[in-house]
Order: C-alpha cells, then structure tokens, then sequence
C-alpha cells in the first residue's frame, strides 16, 4: 500500500510505501499525510495544493 507524503519545505510530494522518508531535495524529514493515496490521486491540482498547505499549517 502506498502512502503520501509531503516535503514542509520545498512541498514536494511522494508516494511510498515505507515510513520515515526524507526529502531528496531538501534533506529534511517528510510529513505523512492524512489521506490514503486512492482519495488523494482523485483531487484537482487546486485541492492538491490546498491540501499540501493545511498537511503544512498541522505538522
């Protein structure tokens, strides 16, 4: 099963299916999102980076 996740500097996003990731750009540690992987391919590029900002505001 694949997971989300998003860089909190650089907003890169990533779908892995192992924990812990960091960032290949920025080095830092990437934060787990919240929604499964299946909900967040079905969103708009808008709803992406709306999202990508609330993951951001929460971590």
């Amino acid at each position: 099963m694949l997971d989300v996740y998003i860089c909190p500097k650089c907003e890169l996003v990533r779908y892995v299916s192992k924990d812990k990731t960091h960032c290949f750009r920025c080095d830092v540690e990437m934060i787990h999102a919240d929604i499964p992987y299946a909900d967040y391919i079905k969103l708009t590029a808008k709803e992406r980076q709306v999202y990508i900002n609330h993951a951001k505001q929460e971590a």
